[in-house]
């Protein structure tokens, strides 16, 4: 539980520090997260450290320009930044279930960012303040995409908290939770998505984590650990 205390602090003051600081040290703050969250993810894969920093260096250099030569509002960048992203989701995700991060854990995590999202967003101008920042700024933690002159997407954190509680609960509890948290996250960002809100999907996620997390530990009071996982797959 320490280490989720430790989390929240930490993803609370990277909120207001890539708004009070200037843009580019903001910037290079998260370039630096990014890198490191990449070097993790493609070192297992290419298993050679120089090659895996190589790799990661101009995955960043490449989203960098990318912002450079199409603007930070067009769909060119978006391709580039999303895969950028979602390496950075696989990489981080992995390690979390990986070091045996617990389902209650994952939960407890995500209802707490979710309180901090509904008082950034409802009581102080810090989510939008935010929002506007990262519209204008390459390496953008977020996945979206611009349709009809209107950009569509989703913070970093809602899809990694999102995809580490779905392997979470595949390790825990098996496939077919996993697989049904998948499907109603999709569910509900699509939703989210459709009706265009401007709120962050972790205020509609959480209370979703929650009430399967509930079900799947009254049907299986003890959750399975990695080893266990591992031993049985």
């Amino acid at each position: 539980m320490t280490d989720v205390i430790i989390a929240v602090l930490t993803i609370i003051l990277a909120h207001f520090l890539y708004v009070i600081l200037p843009l580019w040290i903001a910037i290079g703050l998260f370039a630096l997260a990014v890198l490191s969250a990449l070097y993790y993810t493609l070192e297992p894969l290419l298993r050679v450290r120089s090659l895996a920093l190589l790799a990661s260096s101009i995955f960043v250099v490449i989203d960098i320009g990318a912002a450079w030569i199409f603007g930070t509002k067009n769909n060119g960048f978006f391709l580039v930044n999303d895969l950028v992203i979602l390496l950075v989701i696989i990489g981080i995700s992995n390690l979390w279930v990986q070091s045996g991060i617990k389902v209650r854990d994952v939960v407890v995590l995500s209802l707490l960012l979710a309180i901090f999202d509904l008082l950034a967003t409802a009581l102080s101008p810090l989510t939008f303040t935010l929002f506007a920042r990262l519209q204008s700024a390459p390496l953008t933690p977020a996945l979206a995409w611009m349709s009809n002159g209107t950009i569509l997407g989703g913070g970093l954190g809602d899809f990694l908290l999102v995809t580490v509680f779905s392997l979470s609960l595949y390790k825990a509890f098996g496939r077919t939770a996993g697989i049904i948290n998948t499907l109603f996250s999709l569910l509900v960002i699509a939703s989210l998505l459709l009706i265009n809100q401007e709120w962050p999907g972790m205020i509609f996620l959480a209370p979703l984590m929650l009430g399967q997390y509930l079900f799947w530990h009254h049907r299986y009071p003890q959750e399975r650990t990695m080893q266990r996982y591992l031993q049985q797959s």
